[in-house]
């Protein structure tokens, strides 16, 4: 994915890291609310995903059936299914009190991992920005 810059500009700028609405580029930040320089923004997240633990079915039913043999039994409680859902929020704090909050959903725990993945490559722009000192005008 390639942003487009606004005005006369050359080349489009191509994008380092997107999460949902969420996007960023070597110099800066891009949400539907606005564009800013990296070193401008502080980024927070809330993890509001749940991990369930269950017994399948199928291990039930061969619970019952296998009744009188304790120890296999015992395999049987072992079969779980875990199961994710819920949402990774992560907000933009610009200047001028300014925020984004993007809710990213997530349905299993691979998509977990990558949007965490993802807010960790962002957050690492947004230090290497801080540290070059990239702070620049603000652009709506």
């Amino acid at each position: 994915m390639t942003l487009q810059p606004s005005g006369d500009s050359a080349a489009p700028v191509p994008c380092l890291v997107s999460i949902g609405n969420i996007h960023a580029t070597r110099e800066r930040i891009v949400t539907p609310d606005g564009t800013w320089s990296l070193g401008e923004v502080a980024l927070a997240t809330h993890d509001e995903s749940e991990t369930m633990s269950r017994m399948n079915g199928w291990a039930i039913a061969m619970l019952i059936l296998f009744i009188w043999t304790f120890p296999l039994n015992l395999f049987f409680l072992l079969w779980r299914r875990r199961t994710v859902s819920g949402h990774i929020n992560v907000t933009v704090w610009a200047p001028g009190d300014r925020t984004f909050t993007e809710p990213v959903p997530v349905w299993t725990d691979v998509q977990r991992r990558d949007v965490f993945a993802r807010i960790a490559q962002l957050q690492r722009l947004v230090e290497a920005g801080r540290a070059t000192g990239q702070t620049g005008s603000t652009i709506s």
